[in-house]
């Protein structure tokens, strides 16, 4: 979900700012599509509104899916942020680390 151009550029903190700040827009680009869907799929569902062809569908179930796919995608930004602000915290603690005890061989 990040340009590894410009990540390659920087060191540090930076990083974990530049982390930051990619999360912050993938959560506004996201939570406006999950607000439009979920506009959508309640006029679709209430109208009963059906995609017409050979099979009629109705439009609420991939609408539904949309909905579904987007706030599963906010949730694994939602992650992402959290592990950004522990980076930018000083807190560079990779996966499997014990933080009660540092010394901890895994």
């Amino acid at each position: 979900m990040r340009v590894d151009i410009i990540f390659d550029w920087v060191r540090g903190r930076a990083v974990a700012g530049l982390a930051l700040l990619d999360v912050a827009t993938g959560l506004l680009v996201f939570g406006l599509l999950l607000w439009i869907t979920t506009g959508e799929f309640q006029k679709a569902y209430e109208g009963r509104f059906l995609l017409r062809g050979m099979i009629e569908i109705p439009t609420w179930i991939p609408l539904g899916m949309i909905w579904a796919g987007t706030a599963l995608v906010l949730v694994a930004l939602l992650f992402q942020g959290m592990e950004a602000l522990r980076r930018l915290a000083g807190r560079d603690d990779g996966p499997g680390q014990d933080h009660r005890n540092p010394d901890a061989e895994h």
